[in-house]
């Protein structure tokens, strides 16, 4: 009994003291858990309002063309300056459109690319079109008409080689808030004082140079042939042209075809001389040579066949003669 007795006086229990501590305990983590939650909701919400704002105000800040992309040329061969205009898409907020005269105070940048070049942050002006305020923000409801002359691009750069008939080029207007305008053409065929490159439409285009009348077609002659000997084989044509034509001429890259007594013709790869152009004009000359390998032996007889755009074809035959000397011989 004794024994019994003091087993049960060893028992031992949790007071309502300490239930009490634990459950405070518990409510407190809870209570701190749940705060920390629902201020990362409340910080993730309010994050995501932030960036659907700046969405917004990026897609109110976005420039659009308005009308057709034009270009003008002086000579009627190679284009002096491409205009566009453009004006505020969706009623958006104004648009900062300073021009770049070369000070470096120009927010808007504009990137030029061509078939040999790429140029940024190019030199550009811009006319107000219609109602305006006279300050340089491009707001609502005004239209700002930008040119970028390619004869004066400024700091950046200036083209290796100038825009002709067929060729292609990018405009990127990038301005400092907003989406990038890529303004991307091509040339048409007949290069006139005025273009719609939207339409390829050349409006007086086609012109000789010299005054003459619009349209016409090229007319190609050859005024020499020339091969360059290694020493006892022609590796390469030096060919000189004429356009007597009415238009200006342009050969394109898959224009020149060579057959080797009278075998099939084949397309063959050639380049531009320094110091000629291509397209050119009525009454100029264009010197052009080969750039696939040739092995054309003394006896052989070759036919050059050209045929510039819009023009009949010209085709020249030449016989390699004998007593080849090493360099450029003339193959009359």
């Amino acid at each position: 009994m004794k024994g019994l007795k003091n087993l049960l006086n060893d028992q031992k229990g949790m007071t309502g003291l300490e239930t009490a501590i634990i459950l405070i305990a518990f409510v407190t983590v809870a209570a701190v858990f749940g705060y920390a939650v629902l201020s990362a909701g409340l910080f993730s919400a309010e994050r995501g309002k932030e960036t659907i704002y700046a969405g917004l105000n990026e897609a109110r800040s976005n420039l659009e063309l308005s009308g057709s992309v034009m270009a003008k040329s002086d000579d009627s061969v190679n284009v002096r300056s491409v205009l566009f205009t453009v004006k505020n898409a969706i009623a958006g907020n104004p648009i900062d459109m300073t021009a770049n005269d070369g000070s470096g105070k120009n927010k808007c940048v504009i990137s030029l690319t061509t078939g040999s070049d790429y140029i940024n942050n190019v030199k550009w002006s811009k006319v107000a079109i219609g109602a305006n305020n006279g300050n340089n923000l491009l707001e609502t409801g005004e239209q700002f008409e930008i040119t970028v002359d390619l004869t004066d691009l400024g700091s950046a750069g200036s083209l290796s080689e100038n825009l002709t008939a067929y060729e292609k080029f990018s405009l990127q207007v990038k301005p400092a808030m907003g989406s990038t305008i890529t303004i991307q053409r091509q040339l048409p065929p007949a290069i006139g004082p005025i273009m719609d490159l939207d339409m390829l439409t050349s409006f007086g285009g086609g012109t000789n140079g010299t005054g003459g009348s619009p349209g016409g077609t090229p007319s190609l002659i050859c005024t020499n042939v020339r091969g360059f000997a290694d020493p006892n084989q022609v590796v390469e044509l030096v060919i000189t042209f004429q356009n007597n034509g009415t238009a200006p001429a342009h050969i394109s890259p898959s224009a020149v075809t060579l057959a080797v007594d009278g075998g099939a013709a084949s397309v063959i790869t050639w380049t531009v001389n320094m110091g000629s152009t291509n397209p050119f004009a009525v009454g100029q000359t264009c010197r052009i040579f080969t750039t696939t390998p040739l092995t054309l032996q003394v006896g052989q007889t070759f036919t050059i066949t050209v045929t510039p755009d819009g023009g009949s074809a010209l085709s020249i035959i030449r016989t390699i003669p004998g007593g080849l000397s090493f360099g450029l011989n003339e193959l009359p």
